[in-house]
């Protein structure tokens, strides 16, 4: 059973993918986009109030928040609570069963504060067991994961 979710945001969009915790090699792309794996990196409120994530969130009328994963960075982690919820809904909707860990990649030269600051994010989201995982690293585990893992990353 795949129950991490590994985690990338990126001005070029928001990709995920769940992990089995015992072997890396079974990785499950989340589909997060309508015509693809990724999202957009927007959040905004909708007219209604309520927050929406990626394409919906580039039509919203008000303010979009388009660096979700940099304000959490600066101590504003409310936009990336809001992709943190929406990208474990999907996973949970994908695969049936909601995640129970959560790694989301960070800038290599992020502090233990900013670092901290994602894992108060995947915290707020419901996920207590949330990790923030330097680039570097990311991209060296996703080596012997195969390309679906390289997505995350």
């Amino acid at each position: 059973m795949a129950d991490t979710l590994g985690l990338h945001i990126s001005p070029d969009g928001i990709t995920a993918v769940r992990l089995d915790a015992v072997a890396v090699t079974s990785a499950e792309i989340v589909p997060l986009g309508v015509d693809g794996p990724a999202v957009a990196s927007a959040v905004a409120q909708d007219e209604g109030g309520g927050v929406v994530v990626g394409e919906a969130a580039l039509r919203a009328t008000g303010p979009i928040v388009t660096d979700p994963l940099e304000r959490a960075g600066a101590g504003q982690v409310g936009a990336l609570g809001a992709v943190i919820n929406h990208v474990v809904g999907r996973a949970a909707m994908a695969a049936g069963t909601r995640p129970r860990r959560l790694a989301v990649v960070v800038p290599d030269d992020w502090t233990a504060p900013q670092r901290d600051r994602v894992v108060e994010a995947g915290a707020a989201a419901g996920i207590p067991d949330t990790v923030a995982v330097p680039e570097m690293a990311a991209r060296a585990q996703a080596g012997d994961a195969g390309e679906l893992v390289a997505m995350a990353t």
